[in-house]
């Protein structure tokens, strides 16, 4: 089974009417959408997506079996949701109120996960969760299988203000819990995107005696989810067994999941990671994929294996730290983005396989410049880009000269295109790997860098891209970034209720964006992902959590 890329996003999961029942209220008319990126679509796949639950387009046929490993090589850094920064993070233990439907990659309806129902008041300012009342926590100390009610929902909230990885955005969120089994929720303003902020992986409940015992969530895990932790090593080693108790059934009756474990063993190396594919060592690659290269050769190797493409949902870019000279100058920033051409990179290290990226990923479709857009308003100009060097005092005697740290090493060849582009024109960076053992997020976090090259964490959600990234002091705002013009247009798109003026304040912000270059987002990879012949009634990867539906999944080798 193949799953295209380009197949439509469903409409926004957040509307003004009233009621719903583990689905989404009513969205707002969606915008006209440009034909030019219309075209790229597959009209007739997207037609003949069956998503309705159980009627899903991936399910398989026959009986489910029951047993066995599932082993993939993707090991977190810690287990702390609300750490900041969030990390891939067991999505198969922890559980928030809904989750992404996940019928294909770009699917954005919400369902329900330990809400079974909500509603939403005409203004969509107040928001009233029913809970399930059948959930309790995994049976391992020191939670030891209690009934999980509203006072874990009020406390997880309150611990993400405290200064959680969400803590902006749950900050102006108010809540009541009028029974156990009830939250009700109040913004003071509307917000386009709040279901899918509820939605959004790292937004889980977690259980007040892991705090209150260990101090924090990086080593001891335990959730409401399919799975329980058995075994973990940081970087190193997961292991996780059936939940037991899950409140979920399967096809045959009895409590899913129908795989009885869960393990991820570090490998490191690209190399590695394509061997044990390639050799069954491995059930399913990560969400980070192989590159076309590798995964042409898996296709070729492994016929009767699942290859999927996703586009990843974040951005490969060049970011500025804007408190750090010489980034404190918009100028300064401009000069270095009007150097680099990120067309060069798709054709040459990502060979072909990518897509181009404006200030707002395109797949927050209705609300992101088309391809051809986003090419002539990000450009490589080395003539404008010599004459705002100038402007800014630098000169062949005096030149630009900084420190670009890369990231990643898999993006490290995209670095090196850059450095000659920058080179063309003057400016002198000198490259140097982050030699984080946290990753290549934590650079940004911590704000270690002058200029880096690597990519953010990803989202879908419009607000992501046109609030969060960019909004003084937003919760994945990197580059310290702050302009009362920005944050004045990101505010405003995500209370406008209407979609069509949403779009357009979202345009303006995103010219003004262009103008002061925070950041550069140049391109998002084209990642294959592949699924062993053996891992059957598997959902297609969506472009956050790893395996987000493993627990319907199950083991049969017949289908090799």
């Amino acid at each position: 089974m193949r799953t295209g890329y380009w197949l439509i996003i469903a409409v926004l999961s957040l509307g003004l009417a009233t009621g719903c029942a583990g689905r989404s209220p009513t969205p707002a008319p969606a915008p006209a959408v440009d034909q030019g990126e219309a075209a790229l679509k597959s009209g007739e796949q997207q037609q003949s997506l069956k998503c309705d639950a159980g009627q899903e387009h991936w399910r398989a046929q026959g009986q489910p079996k029951r047993g066995g490993t599932f082993t993939t090589y993707n090991v977190p850094v810690h287990m702390d949701f609300t750490a900041p920064p969030s990390r891939r993070l067991v999505p198969q233990v922890y559980e928030g109120l809904v989750r992404p439907r996940g019928c294909f990659p770009e699917d954005s309806v919400m369902v329900a996960g330990l809400a079974r129902a909500w509603q939403v008041s005409p203004d969509g300012r107040t928001w009233t969760f029913q809970l399930r009342q059948d959930v309790k926590w995994h049976n391992k100390p020191p939670v030891n299988g209690r009934g999980f009610t509203a006072a874990d929902v009020a406390w997880t909230i309150d611990h993400q203000k405290a200064g959680g990885d969400l803590r902006p955005w749950w900050a102006p969120v108010t809540h009541e819990q009028p029974d156990p089994y009830t939250v009700v929720l109040k913004l003071p303003d509307y917000d386009a995107d709040f279901l899918s902020r509820l939605g959004y992986h790292g937004n889980v409940v977690v259980p007040r005696e892991v705090k209150e015992q260990h101090g924090d969530f990086k080593a001891v895990a335990v959730g409401t989810g399919p799975f329980m932790v058995k075994d973990f090593a940081t970087s190193q080693r997961l292991v996780l067994e059936r939940h037991p108790g899950y409140y979920v059934n399967g096809a045959d009756g009895r409590p899913l999941p129908y795989i009885d474990g869960y393990q991820a063993t570090r490998i490191a190396d690209l190399a590695g990671q394509v061997a044990a594919f390639r050799t069954g060592q491995i059930s399913a690659t990560t969400s980070f994929g192989f590159p076309k290269t590798e995964a042409d050769q898996i296709e070729r190797a492994n016929p009767k294996d699942r290859k999927h493409e996703l586009v990843l949902g974040s951005f490969i870019g060049l970011m500025f730290h804007t408190q750090k000279a010489p980034f404190t100058d918009a100028t300064v920033r401009k000069a270095v983005a009007l150097a680099i051409d990120g067309d060069a990179i798709i054709q040459g290290p990502e060979r072909g396989a990518a897509l181009r990226v404006g200030y707002v990923h395109p797949l927050a479709r209705d609300y992101a410049w088309s391809q051809d857009k986003i090419r002539q308003r990000i450009k490589r100009d080395p003539e404008q880009a010599r004459q705002l060097l100038a402007r800014a005092g630098y000169t062949a005697a005096r030149p630009l000269e900084f420190e670009l740290k890369i990231g990643f090493a898999a993006v490290q060849e995209g670095a090196e295109v850059v450095q000659k582009q920058l080179e063309e024109v003057g400016i002198k960076p000198r490259l140097v790997m982050n030699d984080n053992p946290a990753g290549g997020f934590a650079p940004m976090s911590q704000g270690d860098y002058v200029a880096l090259w690597g990519a953010p964490n990803n989202n879908p959600m419009p607000s992501y891209w046109a609030n969060d990234l960019v909004r003084t002091g937003g919760s994945v705002n990197y580059w310290r970034f702050s302009d009362p013009r920005v944050d004045a247009l990101a505010i405003a798109q995500g209370k406008e209720l209407n979609a069509q003026r949403r779009k357009q304040t979202i345009d303006e912000l995103q010219d003004l964006l262009v103008e002061l270059a925070p950041f550069l987002p140049l391109y998002d990879r084209i990642t294959f992902q592949f699924y062993n012949c053996q891992l059957r009634n598997m959902r297609p990867p969506i472009p956050h959590p790893d395996f987000e539906g493993i627990q319907e999944a199950w083991i049969d080798s017949s289908g090799c």
